[in-house]
């Protein structure tokens, strides 16, 4: 699993700047495991991605912060060429300003991305649609932590955990649900397409992948152009991720989606070394 801390603070709030250092020095000390791959005003961010071999580190231009995981550009309707996500200085700006909605609609993939502008006023942290990779966020004295492994934290020592029984109780009884609550009371957990941004001291939670807005957008009338279209788009998805790996074992329960990503393996032109198990 891809593990990472990040710290952030408004800029602005000299108190809170200071806190924040002392934390980096804190995880600093930790483990030499831990890698600063960002550090900037309004946010810093520490990373291990020993355990993630399908990860990467995208520093973004113009100091505007750091994305980890895999990102791949969102093709247009009917491109089927893998590539490899490049992001220029507009683009990134671009992210900053839009509070990762640049991010969400150019880009894809299994990411979470931390981001500040210039003075250090306004940061984020967002997590992908996927899900894929974990964000864990929890405040005190005007700094925030984001985690994927809540044991991390809980190392640092800078946070008492307490259980949150009510969440507990729900969980038992409906396992799948998706609230941002978690087992601890100190903790809230992005969801899935989730950003928690800091600007100016305010600070807010919100779901940035809005997928009634694209589906009202990008309307397509005929069914044989929308066959088409999704087609290149999946074979887009598995070329893409194929590119990240030598051999792919894929769990073949004889369903629609286990064939659909086989069938497009298969006709792969990265043509990876396949393994199927049912």
């Amino acid at each position: 699993m891809l593990r990472y801390i990040a710290i952030l603070w408004d800029a602005t709030d000299p108190h809170a700047g200071r806190r924040a250092v002392e934390m980096g020095t804190k995880f600093s000390s930790l483990s030499n495991r831990w890698r600063r791959v960002f550090s900037a005003p309004g946010l810093m961010v520490f990373a291990d991605l020993s355990m993630a071999p399908y990860a990467l580190i995208y520093m973004l231009p113009a100091e505007a912060g750091v994305i980890l995981g895999r990102l791949f550009p969102a093709p247009p309707l009917g491109s089927a060429d893998a590539g490899t996500a490049l992001i220029n200085e507009a683009a990134a700006l671009s992210m900053v300003e839009t509070s990762g909605a640049h991010l969400i609609r150019k880009y894809w993939g299994a990411y979470v991305g931390f981001m500040t502008n210039a003075d250090g006023s306004h940061s984020f942290a967002i997590r992908d649609c996927s899900g894929k990779i974990p964000c864990y966020r929890t405040s005190f004295h005007g700094v925030h932590v984001c985690c994927a492994d809540l044991s991390d934290l809980q190392q640092s020592g800078l946070v008492a955990l307490t259980p949150n029984w009510r969440y507990l109780a729900a969980f038992i009884y409906v396992s799948r649900l998706q609230v941002r609550e978690c087992a601890f009371n100190e903790v809230t957990e992005l969801l899935a397409g989730d950003c928690f941004e800091i600007r100016h001291a305010r600070v807010r939670q919100f779901s940035a992948w809005d997928p009634a807005a694209i589906c009202s957008s990008g309307w397509m009338s005929d069914y044989a152009d929308a066959r088409l279209a999704m087609r290149a788009t999946a074979q887009y998805c598995v070329d893409s991720w194929a590119l990240c790996f030598r051999s792919i074992a894929v769990r073949a329960s004889g369903g629609l989606d286990s064939s659909i990503v086989l069938g497009c393996l298969t006709k792969s032109r990265i043509r990876p070394k396949i393994t199927c198990i049912n």
